[in-house]
């Protein structure tokens, strides 16, 4: 008895991976991507041949001139055991995408208002520099740069209700340009 049952066990261990599918011995072809065809330069049409028997090959298509693109294969893909598979045509990009949302971080009242005295310190020290600047001969590179000054003082004071952090960011450069700007118009 106890030898049928290592005989049966043994039978069934050997027929059990020809049981489970097929799918485990089967090579996996990669997927190619659907290649759509873009329109090439007409080609005209080939010679009307009598149409071939059953037994012959059909003939080869000539090579397309070398100012044409070679047609592309089609994709032939096996059916998956649950059923066809129905692919969509890839969706055309949107013209107007949603904003995606920001993420800014989360601060207490009191590092909101730390952040808020720095940003008011900062612009109102990038606007001491700016008005001394505005006295002096600056060469066509400086006032550039007293240009650029001005904007980020702009942009800081537009992003101070909306994004603290990113006023902070711009109130900073503008202060360390507008510093060195200083110091190098001495």
């Amino acid at each position: 008895m106890p030898r049928m049952r290592f005989f049966a066990l043994l039978i069934i261990l050997v027929l059990l991976p020809s049981m489970v599918s097929c799918r485990l011995f089967r090579r996996s072809e990669p997927v190619k991507p659907p290649v759509t065809a873009t329109p090439a330069a007409p080609v005209p049409p080939a010679q009307q041949e009598p149409s071939p028997s059953p037994q012959e090959e059909p003939p080869k298509p000539e090579e397309p001139a070398a100012s044409t693109a070679p047609a592309p294969e089609p994709v032939m893909k096996r059916p998956s055991p649950a059923g066809p598979r129905v692919q969509s045509p890839p969706a055309a990009a949107p013209q107007a995408q949603a904003p995606a949302p920001q993420l800014r971080p989360m601060l207490s009242p009191e590092q909101r208002q730390q952040l808020d005295r720095t940003v008011t310190a900062r612009l109102q020290r990038s606007r001491q520099a700016m008005a001394v600047l505005k006295t002096r001969q600056l060469s066509k590179e400086q006032a550039n740069v007293l240009s650029q000054v001005s904007t980020f003082v702009q942009q800081a004071e537009e992003a101070r209700s909306t994004d603290l952090a990113r006023a902070s960011n711009l109130a900073e450069r503008a202060d360390v340009l507008s510093q060195d700007l200083l110091n190098s118009a001495r």
